[in-house]
């Protein structure tokens, strides 16, 4: 039986959604008109639109995130780092995956042990939000991570475009939150072959604000130290449709921010030994970004293959940190400087059976290569400090998978089976390991199978259950592998101490198997999504403190034996004449289970409630919105900690107003009412485990310094968007 039009277009609409990197990029091909879908997107995915984007002008990830239930965003308050990271349902750093366009980002630094010695990178400051269509929040396992990742999408030439063959926008805005500027400006042009577009963003800004009211020097300042940054952003895109079926698409982005910072609370407290007590000190951190990718994209409704997504890219990553510290006997310089270069190229296949039972086939490969460099100087040191914080590694992963969706009138089985299989290589020469008689530095592979199946019955459009398993890995990391800083304390031509941070090269990778179950619907006034997850975790890894040796402590990376998380997410949203009622919660729980012993999980997020109310218009809209934040409770915290964290209530308010039809003005203001409250996200590293040291060691969190780490207290942004 031949498959009829409409069949092959929910196929490939499904297939689309299903796979985020080519629904963001098929946007320029020619529009595939679909009246229904067996599967409307990848079921246990969140998204913020384009729209939201524009209308929350978010300066950062942080602020992108949010209004999100399941994710926020944890940012390094009074560090360097800045934004580290994204926390989905529990996990963050490093564990949480983001990608832009499909091409990973770099790493953020695992162990915050490192803040002290300039080592100090957030994953999180490699986007700009201004240039992005879409941000997804993917919440099931995969090859790149265990439960949950972040994928971008950037602004296509049709996003930019309002009629015609030629548009563009021109955007400005200012934000209290850390009294910064921004402007961008965007053209595109298209005609029938050919779509272009250019995209520029800059940003000038100050230190981000919280709610401490001691200025002056040392230790008892809480409000932020005074910083001084600049960001610059670029994006090129050109495509080119050779054909009906087939269309190239060159990508440039280039991303740079430059940050200096006035170090006004460390003055007083002791530099080293040799140098005493720092009269001033300041710090200068740059952060680099650069891709190119070439896409190619094909179609053909007829044939054995029916749709082609590939992508070659090379990424150049780089983190620059400068600090530099005066006292009265001396100076101490430090120079960091971190290197991730990646290259990397991936296809994806989509083949429709006509049969009796119609099926649309999967199936496809992912191959990525990076290449880790690191190195810390500091020459003026009272002993010179010369080393690499991680081997010159190199790692390689290889991803196939493929998966057969099949549709059962209204029921729809989707199988899916994955190989990675991935090689580390650290390089030996001229690396010095810290401890080398305890540890060793080798070379690592292997192959971990990745099995996920989906159910889903759309019984009708306001219910449509679903039921997914997904097997989920994260490989151990350069740093996990080959971390190194040591030190040996002579007194009296005796060794007095010695100490070691360092990785592990017999680490294991760490896999998830993760369940949802949970219900969906949509009608002309209600949409909602009720899920309920379970997920298992093998092989942890985290740093763990012992006495090795004459080394005490000697702090190296461990595999704990298993761990969970469950929780539930429910969000509903009720339109009725252009007004909204919306509403949700996010509630987690899990323990780790090393030898028998159960312990908390950290970065498990206390319970988070959401309800809305507003007007979406053609011309105006406002909306204001209730958060409530639960405490983290106490007996939910691995370690000590004072925690500071109490319940808190946030009303932030929104507005935009079209006084004519290519201008929008748009202002928010957030936490109204200036309530001081603290981001467990925040401030959860600061929670020294007995056998842990991924906490900073540099900083304490005690009563006195609690309102550094504060949130911030009432902010606003008001922006202007013309477009033409």
């Amino acid at each position: 039986m031949m498959l009829r039009k409409k069949q092959i277009a929910v196929f490939i609409a499904s297939a689309l959604a299903l796979n985020s990197a080519l629904a963001e990029q098929m946007g320029v091909l020619p529009e595939i008109k679909v009246t229904e879908s067996v599967v409307d997107t990848e079921i246990t995915n969140t998204q913020i639109n384009k729209q939201a984007i524009q209308r929350k002008q978010p300066s950062d990830l942080k602020a992108l995130f949010a209004n999100q239930l399941d994710a926020q965003v944890n940012d390094l308050q009074n560090s360097r780092a800045g934004n580290d990271g994204v926390n989905v349902r529990g996990l963050q750093g490093n564990r949480v995956a983001m990608s832009i366009d499909g091409v990973p980002l770099p790493e953020t630094q695992e162990n915050k042990l490192f803040v002290a010695l300039g080592q100090d990178f957030g994953a999180g400051n490699s986007v700009e939000p201004t240039s992005l269509r879409s941000a997804t929040v993917q919440h099931s396992g995969s090859f790149q991570s265990l439960s949950g990742s972040v994928s971008f999408a950037t602004l296509e030439a049709n996003d930019v475009i309002q009629s015609g063959n030629v548009g563009g926008f021109v955007a400005t805005g200012y934000d209290s939150s850390d009294r910064s500027i921004y402007g961008s400006v965007a053209g595109a042009a298209k005609n029938e072959n050919y779509q272009g577009l250019v995209l520029t963003t800059a940003r000038w800004g100050n230190e981000k604000g919280n709610n401490g009211k001691v200025g002056g020097e040392g230790d008892t300042r809480t409000k932020p130290n005074p910083v001084d940054y600049k960001n610059s952003y670029v994006l090129v895109k050109n495509a080119y449709r050779l054909n009906d079926q087939n269309q190239f698409k060159l990508t440039f982005e280039h991303q740079q921010k430059i940050k200096d910072t006035s170090l006004l609370s460390n003055n007083g407290s002791s530099i080293d030994r040799a140098a005493g007590e720092q009269l001033s000190g300041f710090t200068e951190d740059k952060t680099r970004r650069s891709r190119i990718s070439l896409g190619h994209q094909y179609q053909n409704d007829s044939g054995f293959i029916n749709t082609i997504d590939s992508n070659i890219y090379y990424q150049n990553a780089m983190t620059q940190n400068y600090r530099e510290r005066e006292s009265i006997r001396s100076s101490r310089v430090e120079n960091g400087k971190y290197s991730n270069k990646n290259f990397g190229i991936s296809s994806n296949f989509i083949s429709l059976v006509d049969a009796t039972i119609p099926n649309a086939i999967r199936y496809g490969f992912a191959y990525h290569y990076s290449h880790i460099k690191s190195d810390l100087v500091c020459s003026t040191c009272s002993k010179s400090l010369t080393f690499d914080p991680v081997a010159d590694t190199k790692q390689s992963k290889t991803h196939f998978y493929i998966e057969d969706e099949i549709a059962l009138n209204n029921f729809t089985i989707i199988p899916h089976l994955g190989v990675l299989h991935y090689r580390l290589n650290p390089s030996k020469s001229g690396y010095v390991q810290a401890a080398a008689q305890h540890t060793e530095v080798k070379s690592q592979k292997q192959t971990v199978f990745l099995p996920k199946i989906t159910l889903a019955w759309k019984m009708n459009e306001i219910f449509q259950p679903y039921f997914q398993y997904s097997r989920g890995v994260k490989t151990p990391s350069a740093q996990q592998l080959t971390s190194s800083f040591g030190n040996t304390v002579v007194a009296g031509g005796r060794i007095i101490r010695q100490y070691a941070v360092v990785g592990n090269a017999n680490l294991r990778p760490e896999t998830a198997d993760n369940f949802s179950l949970g219900v969906k619907g949509k009608s002309d006034n209600i949409q909602y999504h009720v899920v309920g997850y379970y997920n298992k975790y093998r092989n942890f890894i985290d740093s763990m403190s012992s006495a090795v040796g004459n080394f005490n402590p000697f702090i190296q990376y461990h595999n704990l034996d298993k761990a969970r998380i469950y929780g539930v997410t429910a969000d509903a949203k009720w339109s009725w004449n252009n007004f909204f009622i919306s509403g949700g919660l996010a509630y987690a729980k899990g323990k780790s289970d090393q030898k028998g012993k159960k312990s908390p999980i950290n970065t498990i997020q206390p319970l988070k409630l959401k309800a809305g109310l507003g007007y979406e218009g053609q011309q105006f809209g406002t909306d204001i919105q209730l958060t409530h934040i639960s405490a983290k409770s106490n007996k939910d915290i691995n370690g000590k900690i004072y925690n500071p964290t109490t319940s808190v209530n946030i009303i932030d308010l929104g507005a935009y107003w079209k006084p004519v039809k290519n201008l929008t003005l748009s202002a928010n203001v957030n936490n109204v009412f200036n309530k001081k409250y603290w981001n467990w996200s925040d401030i959860s590293y600061f929670a020294v485990q007995s056998s842990s040291a991924s906490a900073d060691r540099t900083a304490t969190l005690n009563k006195q310094n609690v309102d550094t780490y504060s949130a911030l207290g009432r902010n606003f942004n008001v922006g202007v968007r013309y477009e033409f």
